[in-house]
């Protein structure tokens, strides 16, 4: 998508959206989504599945998935 010579807007705008190589139904909700509201369901749905302060700890030098 950092390759588009338009904007993501002007393509959602256009009904495009789906002419982008990798955008599906799926995909091109969210997009919809994050550009009308600025925030995505989905992420943060994802993002409750996690315990608090989990992406504070992967943060620090040496802390990865295994430990």
């Amino acid at each position: 998508m950092e390759k588009l010579s338009e904007s993501l807007a002007d393509l959602a705008g256009q009904d495009r959206l789906s002419e982008v190589k990798g955008i599906g139904k799926a995909t091109e909700q969210v997009i919809r989504e994050l550009l009308a509201t600025g925030a995505s369901s989905e992420l943060a749905k994802l993002k409750a599945g996690f315990p608090p302060g989990i992406t504070d700890l992967l943060s620090l030098s040496g802390m990865g998935p295994k430990r």
